[in-house]
C-alpha cells in the first residue's frame, strides 16, 4: 500500500500554494489505484514523474490518474473531505467503494 501522504507531499512540492489530495479506489488488476485531485495548473503526470526522480522516491508514488478541479472538497472545519472525494472517483471511474 502506497502512502496517501507522500503523493499528496509530491504534489506539494511542485506547487506548495495549491491544495491537492489523494484517494485511492479498488482496481481489478492492480489492487487498487491512486487518484490525485489538484487545483494546480502545474501540477500532471510529466511534473509528477520529475519530481518523484529527483526526490529519488518509487515510482509506485506517481498516481494513475490526475484531476485538476477548481477546488478540492473541504469540510466546514477547512479539512480536506475526502468521503467525498471517494465517491466521486468511485463514480467517475466506475468503482465500489
Amino acid at each position: 500500500m502506497v502512502s496517501l501522504a507522500s503523493v499528496e507531499d509530491i504534489a506539494s512540492k511542485i506547487d506548495h500554494n495549491s491544495l491537492h489530495a489523494a484517494v485511492h479506489i479498488e482496481d481489478n488488476k492492480k489492487g487498487e489505484q491512486i487518484i490525485l485531485y489538484t487545483e494546480s495548473k502545474l501540477v500532471n503526470r510529466e511534473s509528477m514523474i520529475e519530481k518523484i526522480r529527483q526526490l529519488k522516491k518509487s515510482e509506485l508514488l506517481l498516481p494513475k490518474i490526475i484531476n485538476n478541479v477548481a477546488e478540492v472538497p473541504v469540510l466546514p472545519t477547512g479539512k480536506i473531505n475526502y468521503r467525498k472525494l471517494v465517491e466521486t472517483a468511485n463514480n467517475e471511474n466506475g468503482a465500489k467503494e
